[in-house]
C-alpha cells in the first residue's frame, strides 16, 4: 500500500519565505503588485496552521483596501462591534490584536466607504505599529487629528487628498509637532499656508521630506518656518505659483544651504506666464537632484540660450552641483518643440551641468533626445568616469547615464 508523508518545514524557514514575499521588489507599489502580494500571503495562510501562524501578521502589514468589499471586511476584523466583543468575552474567545500588526494604512483609493467616526475608530485601533498613513479624500475630519497624533511610530504622513478647508495649517503643524519619528509629510494640495506661532509647536527633528501645494504668499515664504532637517522638497498643485513666489520660497536661507532634492510638478499654476526666467536654482548650494517638466529648463537658466544670463563678470557660467536630473512631460502646450532641445542640453553638459551623472526621462519625452541620444549618454558617462569610486559609491545614485522613468500622474 502506498503511503504519503508530509514534508515538515521548520518555523524559521516558513518565516524566511514570508519575509521574502514582503521584501521582493517584484511586488511593486501599484495596484496589481499589492493585490498579488496579498493574494500570495492569503494562500499561504490556507496551507496549514503552521503557515497561518507564519503569514497572518504579514497579511496585515500593508492591507489592500480598495477592491470589492475588502475595506468593510478589514474594519469588521480590526474594529469589531461592541456586541461581538461582549460575545467573545462571554465565550472566553481570545482573538489577536489585528490592528497592532498594521504598519502601512493607505486609504487614498477610498471614496465614500468610510465616515469621519469610522476613520477615527480605525486609527485608534492601528496606532501601535503604524509607520505610514495616507488619508482619504472623504471621511476624515478634525476629530481624527488627535488619533493620528497618538501614532508615535509614524514616519510617513500623506494628507495630500484632504481638502484644505477641513483644518488650517497651524492646526496641522500642532499635530505634526507630536510625531517625533515623522520623516515625510505631504500637506493637503489645497491648503493655504499661513503664519504660525510658537504655540503651534516645532517641526519634528527628523522631518526631511515635505510636499507643498495650495496657495502661498510671496512675503510669507521669505521667512517661512521650514523644518530644520528638511532636505527634499516637492512642489505640486501650487496656486498662483508665479516667479516672485517661487523665488521668495527658494531663496530662503535654510533652503539655499540645506535643500538637496527638488521636484517641480506640472500641476502648479501660473509658472513663468510672464515669460521671464529665474536664476534661483543657482542659489541652492546643495541641490543634487532636480525633477521638472523639460520645457522649464530654459526658464530656469539650465540650458542655452539662457545660461549666459547667469555668467559671472569674467563670462564663466557657474557649475551647478546637480548629480541627477529627471525631466517629465512639458508644462506649456503652445511652445515650439523643434527648438532642438537635445542640442541645448548637450551644450549644458559641457558647461553648467558638468557635474551631472544621471539623466532620467519619461518615455513619452524620448523623441526630444533621439537625434543626440548616444552623444548625450557618452558625455554623462565621461562625467561618471571622472568621479573617484569612493565618491560615486557615497552618492547613492542607482542609475547612471540616461535611463527612463515612469510617467508621474501627480
Amino acid at each position: 500500500m502506498a503511503t504519503t508523508s508530509t514534508i515538515y518545514l521548520p518555523a524559521e524557514v516558513r518565516l524566511m519565505v514570508v519575509g521574502h514575499l514582503l521584501a521582493d521588489d517584484a511586488y511593486d507599489a501599484n495596484d496589481q503588485g499589492m493585490h498579488e502580494r496579498q493574494r500570495d500571503l492569503w494562500n499561504l495562510c490556507l496551507v496549514s496552521f503552521g503557515w497561518y501562524e507564519a503569514a497572518i501578521k504579514a497579511l496585515y502589514v500593508a492591507p489592500q483596501l480598495w477592491r470589492g468589499n475588502k475595506f468593510t471586511l478589514f474594519t469588521k476584523t480590526v474594529c469589531p462591534s461592541r456586541a461581538i466583543q461582549n460575545q467573545q468575552r462571554r465565550e472566553h474567545i481570545r482573538t489577536p490584536d489585528f490592528g497592532s500588526w498594521v504598519e502601512d494604512l493607505n486609504m487614498s483609493r477610498l471614496v465614500h466607504q468610510s465616515s469621519n467616526s469610522q476613520t477615527a475608530r480605525l486609527l485608534g485601533n492601528v496606532k501601535k505599529s503604524l509607520t505610514s498613513f495616507t488619508a482619504p479624500q472623504m471621511g476624515i475630519a478634525v476629530n481624527c487629528l488627535g488619533l493620528i497624533a497618538k501614532c508615535q511610530r509614524l514616519k510617513h504622513l500623506d494628507m495630500s487628498l484632504v481638502p484644505g478647508s477641513v483644518f488650517g495649517f497651524p492646526r496641522l503643524k500642532q499635530l505634526v509637532h507630536k510625531l517625533p519619528e515623522l520623516q515625510i509629510l505631504h500637506l493637503p494640495r489645497s491648503m493655504a499656508l499661513t503664519r504660525t506661532t510658537q504655540e503651534d509647536g516645532r517641526w519634528p527633528s527628523k522631518l526631511s521630506t515635505m510636499s507643498l501645494g495650495g496657495s502661498m504668499d510671496a512675503e510669507l515664504m521669505l521667512d517661512f518656518d521650514w523644518p530644520p532637517s528638511l532636505s527634499r522638497l516637492v512642489l505640486r498643485h501650487c496656486i498662483s505659483f508665479d516667479t516672485p513666489v517661487m523665488e521668495d520660497l527658494l531663496s530662503h536661507d535654510h533652503l539655499c544651504t540645506h535643500l538637496q532634492a527638488l521636484t517641480i510638478g506640472r500641476s502648479n499654476l501660473e509658472m513663468f506666464e510672464d515669460g521671464m526666467g529665474s536664476e534661483i536654482l543657482y542659489e541652492l548650494q546643495q541641490l543634487t537632484y532636480l525633477k521638472l517638466p523639460w520645457d522649464l529648463l530654459p526658464y530656469l537658466f539650465l540650458v542655452p540660450p539662457n545660461v549666459p544670463g547667469v555668467a559671472d563678470e569674467e563670462g564663466e557660467v557657474p557649475i551647478l552641483p546637480l548629480r541627477v536630473l529627471e525631466i517629465t512631460k512639458d508644462y506649456f502646450s503652445d511652445h515650439d518643440a523643434e527648438l532642438d532641445f537635445s542640442f541645448s542640453l548637450s551644450r549644458a553638459l559641457d558647461e553648467n551641468l558638468r557635474n551631472l551623472l544621471a539623466l532620467g526621462i519619461e518615455r513619452s519625452c524620448r523623441s526630444l533626445l533621439e537625434s543626440r541620444f548616444q552623444e548625450l549618454d557618452a558625455k554623462i558617462w565621461d562625467h561618471v568616469s571622472s568621479i573617484p569610486d569612493s565618491e560615486l559609491m557615497d552618492s547613492g545614485i542607482d542609475d547612471l547615464g540616461i535611463y527612463f522613468i515612469e510617467e508621474d500622474p501627480e
